[in-house]
């Protein structure tokens, strides 16, 4: 179930809503427009039904480990019945607020997550034209106060597979924010538009261009 047509599929089309008890739990973990779960809740509350939207961040990895980051949006104590079933696969759990918060801070963070890819990659475009070593160069941001998620995961995006399945789904993500009720917001057209230049640089990654580690090291990313 990744986007909202999957989502509507599944309750609406299969007939999963109307077959739920009053009382179910309808948790959408697929990362959807905020305001898609204004409706959705209304429609699982007139069978009286509860709703929340609880994306998550984190690798498969996480999720096998039961690390996972979910951001939730709904009622507190319809989270408080929900949460001994998320606290399988998550290892925090934050309540972002009413319904569509969980929605709008998983698309904050995901913005902000492809913006640090594209801003990593710019640095070390830099890097490469001042002929600095890019391995030690990334070393020292990464020990220093430059450091941030996407200069740590720019070695796994090498892989073009993995770039383009990172891609994918920020530029989902990316759509999202930019057709949402705040996405013409100055802030937010200003993170905007470093993520969209983060989508790009992913996909010259999955085309096999842009890439600036050397050999030897990218030998070593097939282990990770």
């Amino acid at each position: 179930v990744g986007n909202e047509a999957d989502v509507r599929q599944l309750l609406f089309a299969e007939g999963m809503l109307d077959a739920l008890k009053p009382g179910t739990i309808v948790a959408i973990h697929s990362t959807i427009a905020p305001e898609s779960c204004h409706a959705l809740s209304a429609d699982c509350a007139s069978r009286d039904i509860g709703f929340l939207d609880v994306p998550v961040s984190g690798s498969g990895r996480a999720a096998r480990s039961g690390l996972l980051l979910v951001l939730a949006g709904g009622d507190g104590n319809v989270l408080l019945r929900a949460r001994p079933v998320l606290s399988a696969f998550a290892g925090k759990i934050l309540h972002m607020g009413g319904v569509g918060a969980g929605m709008h801070a998983k698309l904050i963070n995901n913005l902000l997550s492809a913006a640090q890819i594209g801003l990593a990659q710019v640095a070390l475009d830099l890097g490469a034209t001042l002929q600095l070593d890019l391995p030690v160069l990334r070393e020292g941001v990464l020990a220093g106060t430059g450091r941030s998620y996407g200069m740590e995961a720019l070695i796994r995006l090498q892989r073009p597979e993995r770039a383009a399945h990172i891609a994918t789904i920020l530029e989902k993500d990316v759509a999202l924010a930019r057709h949402s009720t705040w996405g013409a917001n100055g802030d937010a057209k200003a993170l905007l538009c470093a993520a969209e230049m983060g989508v790009e640089r992913l996909r010259a990654l999955a085309k096999g261009e842009g890439g600036l580690l050397p050999p030897d090291m990218l030998e070593v990313i097939a282990a990770l």
